[in-house]
């Protein structure tokens, strides 16, 4: 806090001339780089009141007056005015004039005070500074998060919950909102959108067509022309399956409930990657997908892998079928080769220097033999027929 000297005008009228009486009072103002600590906002209104009122006031109409030719003495004024009287209606104020400057950084310091159980009671308990939040001060400082980060944190998402405050509502709010300045058909947004949906609905929300359609527009367009080999077998993106900030709710949490396994075992947890796609007919897209179930830190010649192809039913968002055309797994290998829909399976025993252990990785692979070759033909209503088996060894 710091003493400060402030001049007070009075304007007296006396028929056609004007005569100016000037006040001087020495008050305390809250320094302005405390003016979003909670502690000492509570301190200062503990020790002065409503003391500084009426200058406060003055304060807030010169903002108020100036806001329109000049937004940089608008928010001047407006601080000046929270630095004398920093209470709750003052602070809705300013952020007006924040935002309407694009501060985002230090509206989100605003709304931090405000939204925020940060005042410790007397009962040794944390409370509000001022009163609960609102839905509308949440709101807004989720507004900001997004234009300030491209992104949203879940605290705000929590208050939500805790106030019983419907997300779906909020959810269209942002949708609507022409504040916000990102593109809200681009995947940063969608994301956004995300965190709005309940995990214990997740699997609901992706059968949804635009869902659906979205999660299939990530995957590469590929040929149904392509080999699988036992140096590919094993290659896998463990960056883009790994969920690297689990407060937020990724898409991988949504595209899992495309998998044949999750479909089959709503209770399983895979680790995946989503390879490639091949459009079959208007109504049937085929994706290639992996599912890897390695021991940590294992070698390629260890690893646990299998692909996987279904078919799509884009108009049900129903799985037709799927094949397993090619896998790693201990001493079992699979290699595939597709060509004018014919799947190719080549099938080969590994053989190691010692017995197979998933989690010994001193082991050495010394030879892989051929066993048989399966062949598989995509019909045109995306079913996987098996044409014969032909043995190898």
């Amino acid at each position: 806090m710091k003493n400060i000297i402030l001049g007070l005008i009075t304007l007296l009228l006396f028929s056609c001339t004007q005569k100016v009486n000037t006040h001087y009072i020495d008050v305390i103002a809250l320094r302005a780089s405390n003016i979003y600590i909670a502690d000492s906002v509570y301190q200062y209104n503990q020790l002065n009141g409503d003391k500084n009122k009426e200058i406060a006031s003055a304060y807030l109409k010169k903002a108020k007056e100036i806001s329109n030719q000049n937004i940089d003495k608008a928010v001047y004024f407006a601080k000046r005015a929270v630095s004398l009287q920093p209470i709750y209606e003052h602070y809705i104020e300013l952020s007006s004039y924040l935002e309407k400057k694009e501060n985002y950084e230090e509206l989100r310091n605003l709304y931090s005070l405000l939204i925020e159980k940060n005042v410790k009671s007397w009962k040794n308990e944390y409370t509000y500074l001022f009163t609960q939040p609102s839905e509308d001060i949440i709101y807004n400082s989720l507004v900001t998060q997004i234009n300030q980060y491209n992104n949203i944190y879940t605290e705000e998402l929590y208050y939500l919950e805790d106030l019983n405050i419907d997300k779906n509502v909020i959810k269209e709010r942002l949708i609507q909102d022409p504040r916000i300045k990102m593109n809200k058909s681009s995947d940063e947004f969608q994301l956004i959108l995300l965190q709005f949906v309940p995990y214990d609905e997740l699997a609901k929300y992706a059968m949804q067509k635009d869902v659906f359609a979205s999660f299939l527009k990530k995957i590469p367009e590929g040929k149904f022309d392509f080999k699988i080999t036992e140096n590919t077998i094993t290659d896998f993106d463990y960056a883009s399956s790994r969920d690297y900030d689990y407060m937020i709710t990724p898409f991988s949490a949504v595209d899992q409930y495309y998998l044949a396994e999750k479909q089959e075992n709503p209770e399983g947890w895979y680790t995946f990657n989503y390879i490639q796609k091949y459009t079959l007919s208007p109504t049937i897209t085929i994706v290639e997908y992996a599912i890897d179930s390695s021991e940590v830190a294992c070698p390629k010649e260890m690893r646990h892998i299998y692909h996987r192809l279904v078919s799509y039913n884009t108009n049900t968002l129903k799985i037709i079928d799927s094949k397993v055309i090619a896998y790693q797994a201990g001493t079992e290998l699979a290699t595939a080769s597709i060509a004018n829909d014919v799947i190719t399976q080549n099938v080969q025993k590994r053989v190691f220097k010692k017995t197979y252990l998933k989690s010994d990785f001193d082991n050495e692979l010394i030879e892989i033999k051929n066993v048989s070759s399966i062949k598989y033909k995509i019909n045109n209503e995306g079913k996987f027929v098996e044409l014969g088996i032909t043995p190898t060894s």
